[in-house]
């Protein structure tokens, strides 16, 4: 391997770093006030219980995640932050005398990642669906925006907005050129706002519907061409002007909406429970929204957390409630045949394991009111009123990935389109079995990336609730590495043999929630590692190897470097004595034959930051220079200098976004000099010349 060589790899690593999980970052953004949600995030620590089977705290991980990202601004900001960010990437300025410059950029995927065996393919988190048939399907993603089917690869309609969360939209009946949309995750990740476009996407308008929302929607839904309905965490709102202006309806964190299809004056909506509005359940109004009905009859009216709502169109006497407590399990299905008198028809299991607050949604056939499907973790399925209900998960049902956020039927009841964590299912047997082959959409959210030195067709990364998936072809195709998918983390790949790749992958029970893993034929088969490592109930643990042959590898987990000399079948400990927090990130070089070691930790305090190792030296604390109370993302190693690192800082802090060191981080100059304040995450430096520096 040349030096050249391996400066090459290193440059189209971070590079891809940068697409994967800067994407990944700004598109997750969050909005709405931290002060306003019961789920209590804040004092989630990096060992929740979970395992592979049992969905629970995949999504309060991801939280915390973006909480430090978004530091000091808490996970969710604000609309006039996500704006100000995009204004400053936008306004900053553009590179003109770069000798060599990155021009242009080519799309790889993943375009669904596919199990081998079963052919199942997953993408990412779909949160809303409109669909005729498969030829015009359009789909909102968690990251990634609002996309539409195309031929041969799915087209990208939002990406000019300021917001890529998009969580709902809905087309005017008789025009698909109005699209009204709605940005932000509930609970999850904030947006910008309501959009609106009249030329099919090809431009879209911000829509003001009321000051005090912070553009966090649940749905969007058309009633007939001019009546719209926005369903969102501050309240239910109504236009009847096509979607040009609003009133509000239904004050409090309102869910869900059910019109009824044969009088719209009749509407039910879901109200949870919250601070603010203690009478939280369902309402009803028959009078167009001028005044609602509590229902209170045989269904919860305290304790009422998150719900979903539907009403059956060939008897809109049937309607069906699914309801989650504020801690976020499941209070239960409840259906009504009319009288406003309320049965409780739930599975047999919890549905919702906590995340009701997160996965939630029900839907009945438009043609059967005994036909309902019914989404929390995993899928339900009842054909007599929910009496009986059949289950769907992927021990079983491979196509069903974990965690149901949006089920929409036909008109004819025969086809079912699902959107969860994994991307879309279908269904073409009234929802009774599922495919995957058009779950296209290329909304993956990365974490961790390597490419294959060796060979830069080979790429593989570990992904938010979709496991490692990797590329040996360029992107041509992709395989989803391990069956059972989970929660993807650390992703390195042999420097020497591109067939060679380790993973950290969860959630497992104990003793590793996180467990790592090798493989030695390109994914096909793989084995785990992790003899020597101690029992650990850490996410997102990491794995790298150095630069020289034989190679070392090293791994993260709580507050120990691990590493080892021969390919992870042993680890033994770099550091004898735990760090002062559990680590974030490290870094591993080895120059001639010295090894070099950054090691950055969760901690914003000075002095347990940054661990700096040469050789087999003790380790020495090393973040003096660094103003304290900022969260370290990274270092970045200079390719052939020793000495020489940059420290990439996250968090939104005006002028505090990378760091230089010129003697291993025993003193550290800041060069942020006029990079725009945005959450600053990886860092390479070119091949060609190592002044010019890539962020």
């Amino acid at each position: 391997m040349t030096f050249k060589n391996f400066r090459m790899k290193l440059f189209l690593l971070i590079i891809i770093v940068l697409v994967c999980v800067g994407t990944f970052f700004i598109f997750k953004d969050n909005n709405s006030d931290t002060n306003e949600q019961y789920v209590d995030f804040s004092s989630l620590t990096s060992k929740p219980k979970k395992d592979k089977n049992q969905k629970k705290s995949g999504p309060l991980m991801e939280i915390k995640y973006f909480e430090q990202q978004h530091y000091p601004y808490g996970h969710i900001l604000k609309p006039e932050l996500l704006k100000s960010i995009w204004s400053e990437i936008n306004n900053a300025p553009n590179e003109t005398d770069f000798s060599s410059p990155v021009t242009s950029w080519t799309p790889i995927g993943p375009y669904g990642s596919q199990i081998t065996s079963t052919n199942t393919r997953f993408t990412g988190r779909i949160i809303d669906i409109h669909a005729k048939d498969t030829a015009n399907l359009k789909i909102a993603a968690a990251s990634g925006g609002l996309w539409r089917a195309g031929s041969p690869l799915p087209i990208a309609m939002t990406e000019q907005l300021t917001s890529q969360a998009a969580s709902t939209f809905d087309i005017q009946p008789g025009n698909n050129n109005v699209i009204i949309l709605g940005t932000g995750e509930p609970w999850v990740r904030g947006g910008t706002g309501m959009y609106r476009t009249t030329n099919g996407g090809l431009n879209w308008s911000s829509v003001l519907i009321n000051d005090t929302v912070h553009g966090v929607f649940y749905k969007i839904r058309y009633s007939n061409a001019n009546v719209v309905h926005a369903i969102t965490q501050r309240g239910y709102y109504r236009s009847d002007d096509n979607g040009l202006n609003w009133s509000i309806k239904l004050a409090g964190d309102i869910s869900d909406i059910a019109i009824n299809p044969t009088d719209n004056n009749i509407i039910y909506c879901c109200r949870k429970m919250d601070t603010d509005h203690d009478s939280g359940g369902v309402y009803k109004t028959i009078n167009n929204g001028s005044s609602w009905i509590r229902m209170t009859n045989g269904i919860p009216i305290t304790n009422v957390g998150r719900m979903s709502i539907s009403i059956s169109k060939s008897n809109p006497s049937y309607v069906y409630v699914l309801m989650s407590k504020r801690d976020g399990y499941m209070a239960g299905i409840y259906r009504t045949s009319g009288a406003d008198i309320w049965t409780n028809v739930s599975p047999p299991e919890e549905i919702f394991g906590s995340i009701g607050w997160y996965c939630n949604e029900i839907a009945v056939s438009p043609v059967t009111p005994t036909k309902v499907i019914a989404g929390g973790i995993w899928l339900w399925r009842t054909t007599n009123l929910g009496i009986t209900w059949s289950k769907y998960d992927n021990n079983i049902n491979i196509n069903i990935h974990a965690d149901q956020h949006s089920i929409v039927w036909d008109s004819t009841g025969t086809s079912v389109w699902v959107g969860n964590d994994g991307g879309l299912a279908y269904s073409d047997d009234e929802g009774l079995s599922y495919t995957t082959l058009n779950n296209r959409w290329p909304i993956t959210q990365y974490y961790n990336v390597d490419v294959a030195l060796s060979n830069t067709n080979v790429f593989m990364g570990g992904s938010q609730d979709n496991g490692i998936t990797s590329t040996t072809n360029g992107g041509t195709s992709w395989r989803y590495n391990i069956s059972w998918g989970g929660d993807g983390s650390g992703a390195a790949i042999s420097p020497f043999n591109a067939d060679e790749m380790y993973m950290t992958i969860g959630v497992y029970g104990n003793p590793w929630y996180f467990r790592r893993h090798r493989t030695t034929n390109g994914g096909v088969n793989w084995v785990e590692l992790n003899s020597g490592i101690d029992p650990s109930q850490q996410w997102y643990t990491r794995i790298k190897t150095d630069n020289i042959n034989p190679i070392t590898v090293f791994t993260s987990s709580d507050n120990f470097l691990y590493y080892s000399t021969n390919k992870g079948d042993n680890w033994l400990k770099r550091n004898t004595t735990g760090f002062a927090d559990d680590i974030w990130n490290f870094s591993i070089r080895k120059y001639n034959d010295t090894s070099i070691v950054y090691a950055v930790t969760q901690s914003r305090t000075t002095g347990e930051r940054i661990y700096v190792q040469s050789g087999t030296s003790a380790f020495t604390e090393r973040s003096g220079d660094l103003l304290d109370g900022y969260y370290i993302n990274y270092i970045l190693m200079h390719p052939s200098n020793s000495n020489m690192a940059y420290a990439v800082i996250k968090g939104i802090y005006n002028g505090q976004k990378v760091y230089k060191t010129t003697n291993r981080g025993v003193n550290w100059t800041n060069i942020s000099a006029n990079l725009p304040n945005v959450p600053a995450l990886s860092m390479t430096i070119y091949p060609n010349n190592d002044n010019i520096l890539y962020l």
